[in-house]
């Protein structure tokens, strides 16, 4: 059953313009999945930060 309500659970990722560095406190302590800049996002970029 965890197997199951995990693969429910949507994942979230942060993207902003500002730095990672504006923000690295509330991404480590937050359920986000990780952050990416703005000038990165791409969608290689999501599938790796969903594959780790």
């Amino acid at each position: 059953m965890v197997g199951a309500l995990a693969a429910s659970v949507p994942a979230v990722m942060l993207v902003s313009t500002h730095s990672l560095e504006d923000f690295q406190e509330l991404v480590a302590a937050g359920p986000a999945r990780g952050f990416l800049h703005e000038s990165a996002l791409s969608a290689r970029a999501v599938r790796d930060l969903l594959e780790r």
